[in-house]
């Protein structure tokens, strides 16, 4: 995982799309997969997580799903850069965390699993 400034990545990939993983509380509301960037700095939700890899953002929403028991539902969204944009605004987040796929890089990231 790679934690970078959303303006100057999304300025520098305007065509790229990217997955979002959100959660949907027991009340029904639906919310993007956020963490604390650093934890001895404060408590607030700053850091988007986004992928080019839809096995890796799921195994991520779904993995944080498992630690939240109010999370009774995950979904994962493949996003323009201006859908990405809004969030980050939406949620006043500071940063994204790049969740890079695993292993020999053979697969194209696209959820199909072809080579």
């Amino acid at each position: 995982m790679e934690i970078i400034d959303p303006v100057t990545f999304l300025q520098n990939n305007r065509q790229r799309m990217l997955y979002v993983g959100f959660l949907k509380s027991a009340s029904e509301e639906w919310f993007p997969l956020c963490m604390v960037s650093n934890s001895e700095e404060g408590s607030k939700l700053d850091t988007l997580f986004v992928s080019s890899s839809y096995q890796e953002m799921t195994h991520v929403v779904e993995d944080y799903a498992k630690e939240i028991p109010q999370v009774v539902q995950t979904f994962v969204l493949y996003l323009m850069p201006e859908e990405i944009e809004n969030l980050i605004e939406r949620y006043a987040l500071d940063k994204m965390a790049i969740v890079l796929p695993e292993g020999d890089g053979e697969s194209c990231g696209c959820g199909c699993d072809c080579h």
